[in-house]
């Protein structure tokens, strides 16, 4: 694989994404946008393995639709692809020497948390 930078985008279903990809196009860049889930570690490491890229821009997120109520009544999914997604991303983007960069926009619903190992509640604020 020769030098030249090569972007990941996430989110390819996202205005930003979609913006993000058609500057660097335009620039000449070598670009995949994929809307895979992040939190699929195993279809994130294939795709790190096929297109091997030395910079991430995470574009991803869960927005609400048909608005931003919809994060706090699907809490789990929200989660699941905002902070977990994320954090999954940026764990795989150190462990493989990945510039990242966290564009994301989405909901955080308020969340409370049980942590197992102590014994209080967690309150976790957007």
């Amino acid at each position: 694989m020769d030098s030249e930078n090569r972007f990941l985008l996430t989110g390819s279903e996202g205005w930003i994404c979609g913006h993000l990809e058609g500057l660097l196009n335009a620039q000449g860049k070598t670009v995949h946008a994929t809307n895979y889930r992040m939190e699929d570690s195993a279809r994130m490491n294939e795709i790190f393995d096929e297109f091997q890229p030395t910079h991430a821009i995470n574009c991803a997120g869960k927005t609400g639709r048909p608005n931003v109520d919809w994060c706090e009544d699907n809490r789990v999914e929200t989660v699941r692809s905002n902070v977990i997604g994320t954090l999954m991303l940026a764990e795989l983007c150190h462990e493989r020497g990945v510039h990242l960069t966290n564009m994301a926009t989405g909901c955080e619903p308020n969340l409370h948390l049980q942590i197992p190992h102590m014994n209080n509640v967690t309150k976790l604020h957007p």
